[in-house]
């Protein structure tokens, strides 16, 4: 097999760089052949990175870099879940809009750790609310919620 680096020159013609491209399978929903391209400083540089994708993509690991951002990466998955009520639909788009609120516009590759922690502390510090209708169920401790009004322990609706 050919090895999948081209040089690179500059105007002078001295080499600049080595750019090596990889396939990482078929694109499911087109059928076609999806390739990747990185240039790298040296042969070796890119010689170790063809090694390694051909790796991750050979163990199934391999992740495109995408420029999909968290908000339509969420509203996607939402609208393919076509497998529950539409009130639980419901309520997965009221549970996703403090992530979109607080990471939707970044991009899905490029979200954190850190990004999760500092949503998460605002979640618990009531800087990042829901905010939804009033009204709306919120669950809490010490019982069940229901869309109608809260729900005692017991199973009555309060009032």
């Amino acid at each position: 097999m050919a090895e999948p680096i081209r040089k690179l020159y500059a105007a002078n013609g001295n080499v600049r760089g080595y750019r090596a491209v990889v396939d990482v399978g078929r694109d499911p929903a087109t059928g076609k052949r999806r390739q990747v391209t990185s240039t790298h400083t040296t042969l070796n540089a890119a010689r170790t990175w063809v090694a390694q994708t051909r790796t991750q993509v050979d163990k199934g690991t391999f992740v495109s870099r995408e420029r999909t951002t968290l908000a339509e990466h969420l509203d996607s998955w939402l609208a393919g879940r076509t497998d529950v009520k539409p009130s639980t639909r419901a309520n997965y788009r009221d549970a996703l809009q403090v992530p979109i609120r607080a990471l939707g516009a970044k991009g899905l590759q490029e979200v954190t750790k850190t990004d999760v922690d500092r949503m998460v502390a605002g979640m618990l510090d009531g800087s990042l609310r829901r905010v939804g209708r009033p009204g709306a169920a919120v669950v809490a401790s010490g019982g069940a919620a229901h869309a109608d009004g809260p729900v005692d322990g017991s199973g009555r609706r309060d009032g």
